[in-house]
C-alpha cells in the first residue's frame, strides 16, 4: 500500500490506496459507507422521434429503479435530468455555449447512490434504465469531504 494525494479544487486530502475495491478516506469514520455519482451518458438523439408510448415506458422504468433504490437503502438522491444546453467556464473566466453539436454523447443526468463498494455500486447500475435501453452510465466515488469529521 502506497499513499496518494488527490487534488480536488482548493482541498488535498490524503487517502491511503489499497486493492480493495473502496478506497478509504482518513477524514471518515470507518464505518461510512461510501456515496457514489452515477452520471447518464447516452448518444445524442431526436426527443421528436420517440413516441408518448415508448416514453412513458421509459419513464415507467425509471420510475421503478428509483423506488426500488429507494426501497433496498442504496438511492439517496434521485438526482434530475440535464437540459442540453449549458455553458463552460474556463479558467481565463472565458463563458463558451456547450456542450457541443459534435459531440458523441451527451451527458443526460445524475443520481447518487450508496454503496459498500464499486462492484456493489456497478450491480445497482447493470439494471439502471439508461444502460438497460442502451446508454451508458459512469460510477464516481464521492470523496466524502462534506461529511469529513471536524
Amino acid at each position: 500500500m502506497s499513499d496518494s494525494y488527490v487534488i480536488l479544487g482548493n482541498f488535498v486530502t490524503l487517502w491511503e490506496a489499497s486493492t480493495s475495491s473502496r478506497s478509504k478516506n482518513p477524514n471518515l469514520e470507518d464505518d461510512v459507507v461510501p456515496n457514489f455519482l452515477f452520471v447518464y451518458r447516452s448518444q445524442p438523439f431526436d426527443m421528436s422521434k420517440v413516441s408518448p408510448e415508448q416514453m412513458q415506458q421509459s419513464m415507467d422504468r425509471w420510475s421503478k429503479w428509483i423506488g426500488q433504490g429507494f426501497a433496498e437503502g442504496w438511492m439517496l438522491d434521485p438526482g434530475d435530468a440535464l437540459l442540453p444546453e449549458g455553458r463552460i467556464v474556463n479558467r481565463d473566466r472565458v463563458v463558451t455555449d456547450g456542450p457541443f453539436v459534435e459531440s458523441k454523447e451527451v451527458v443526460g443526468g445524475y443520481s447518487v447512490v450508496k454503496a459498500a463498494s464499486f462492484d456493489e455500486a456497478i450491480t445497482h447500475a447493470k439494471t439502471c434504465p439508461n444502460v438497460t435501453e442502451g446508454g451508458s452510465l459512469e460510477i464516481r466515488q464521492m470523496a466524502g469531504l462534506t461529511a469529513a469529521k471536524g
